[in-house]
């Protein structure tokens, strides 16, 4: 009989991680981003969608039947594992535009101290998200 040596087993916990590449995303209506990071002034609070803009990446999809992902995550907990609020496939007709807009309902915005970011998958599979931007 023929001996052979013990090799370890290699155990994988979890997802495969995000890569972190993407900019943070920026926030309308902010007092002062400086002093106050995050801080939404009180008229833009009061409205029942906050306007945030998401910096378009590089390649974004131009064909319809072939979309990217777009996820904002609220609060998330690491890894894009929690706090999901929407998703929704997108692609961009030329030119494409630096921003998007994306409206986040007043529901979502509870009082108390917050992160936001979000995640593209795209229409090939790459995963990439995005820094947290505070939002207070």
């Amino acid at each position: 009989m023929k001996k052979t040596e013990a090799r370890p087993i290699k155990k994988t916990t979890g997802v495969a991680a995000v890569p972190i590449v993407l900019p943070a995303p920026s926030i309308e209506g902010l007092v002062d981003p400086t002093t106050y990071p995050g801080l939404v002034s009180r008229e833009i609070a009061d409205k029942n969608f906050l306007e945030v803009e998401i910096p378009v990446w590089s390649p974004a999809s131009t064909i319809a039947a072939r979309p990217d992902t777009l996820d904002i995550h609220l609060d998330d907990i690491g890894d894009f594992q929690s706090g999901r609020i929407s998703s929704e496939p997108i692609f961009f007709t030329s030119p494409i535009p630096t921003t998007h807009m994306v409206n986040i309902a007043r529901r979502f915005l509870t009082e108390g101290t917050h992160t936001l970011s979000y995640r593209v998958i795209s229409f090939g599979g790459n995963d990439s998200g995005s820094s947290e931007a505070p939002l207070v």
